[in-house]
């Protein structure tokens, strides 16, 4: 019976021995592993966590690519900021920058890149302004001045406008301010038109491929890329064409207005353009009220930047691999900085 009782007392001490070496911290090195690989997939470190519940974005007229590319912007950001809603409204440059530098009706806008640089120099369209807080994000597209007539009317040129219905945009929008000024160099005022029979009318880019359809309008100011939808609207029923502006007259447009170069529109863009025709470009920025959150302008720029592609779908739409080239470090915002420095563009 002893030796009962020592064979099963040995055993037991085997058994706890066993069990001992099983729970030692030498064989638990696989979960430890688990929580840190874990944590660096962690969704959240991709893209920050935001504190805001609504962004505002001014676009451009109904139809261009400065509306399309904020209305896709708001499908984006409804995977990168959800929670937030995202507002997104007609507009156009001079008002959108006045807009979004005030920062309670608008947080984000677009315009083209010489129209922020003008107002932050406090120029032009801009003297009376004081224009301080707004933040550039990126260039998102190249685009063009298209002062659109029907193929078949008697207009060749700027200088044949003096008598006519000229639909240069509404008032506030950066295309009418520019027409203002061509119109200007090739002298005449908005007066001198009305006064010679003519007409002006600020009605909206919806509202203009009617009227020059049904011949209640002559001249009609797009900008964008080409081609333009609107225009091709007119196409519908009637030929259209770009006037070509002369090349001493764009010089002296160009020698008072910084950030614009020359740019054409080439034969055969629409059914009326037998020849190319010279005219104003400039590239557009997206640009957002300086006191925005770097965090949210990183998710913006992110988003953007990430979803190029995508993006660049729309008709003229064009966001390169850098897409702050051209643009001074001093006047884009510090959470697009920061995403760009991530990327080595800077």
């Amino acid at each position: 019976m002893k030796k009962s009782l020592f064979l099963m007392l040995v055993v037991v001490m085997l058994v706890g021995a066993l069990s001992l070496t099983g729970c030692s911290p030498a064989e638990e090195p696989e979960p430890s592993e688990e929580p840190s690989e874990e944590v660096a997939e962690e969704p959240a470190e991709e893209f920050p966590v935001i504190d805001i519940r609504s962004l505002n974005i001014a676009g451009g007229g109904a139809g261009g690519s400065w509306y399309l590319i904020v209305a896709q912007l708001s499908e984006q950001l409804k995977e990168t900021m959800p929670g937030v809603n995202v507002s997104v409204v007609e507009g156009g440059a001079i008002s959108n920058v006045r807009l979004v530098n005030e920062g309670i009706d608008l947080d984000m806008g677009a315009a083209a890149l010489p129209d922020v640089l003008t107002a932050l120099a406090k120029k032009g369209s801009f003297a009376e302004d004081n224009i301080d807080n707004v933040k550039v994000i990126m260039n998102f597209a190249h685009d063009f001045v298209q002062f659109t007539v029907k193929a078949d009317s008697n207009i060749n040129s700027i200088a044949d406008l003096s008598d006519k219905v000229v639909l240069p945009g509404p008032n506030g929008w950066g295309i009418e301010a520019l027409t203002r000024n061509v119109l200007e160099i090739y002298g005449m005022t908005y007066d001198d038109i009305k006064a010679n029979g003519g007409d002006i009318s600020f009605v909206s880019w919806g509202e203009a491929p009617s009227l020059i359809k049904d011949g209640h309008a002559d001249m009609v100011a797009f900008k964008g890329a080409f081609p333009s939808a609107n225009i091709m609207e007119i196409e519908a029923t009637n030929d259209a064409k770009v006037l070509s502006l002369d090349q001493d007259k764009l010089e002296e447009f160009m020698a008072t207005n910084p950030g614009y170069m020359p740019g054409t529109i080439p034969a055969g863009t629409y059914k009326g353009q037998s020849e190319d025709a010279l005219t104003i470009a400039h590239t557009s920025v997206l640009f957002v009220n300086g006191d925005l959150s770097d965090d949210v302008v990183y998710v913006l720029t992110k988003t953007l930047y990430e979803n190029a592609e995508y993006f660049s779908q729309i008709e003229g739409v064009v966001i390169d691999e850098n897409p702050i080239e051209g643009v001074d470090l001093d006047v884009i915002h510090p959470g697009a900085l920061r995403y760009y420095e991530e990327q080595g563009l800077i």
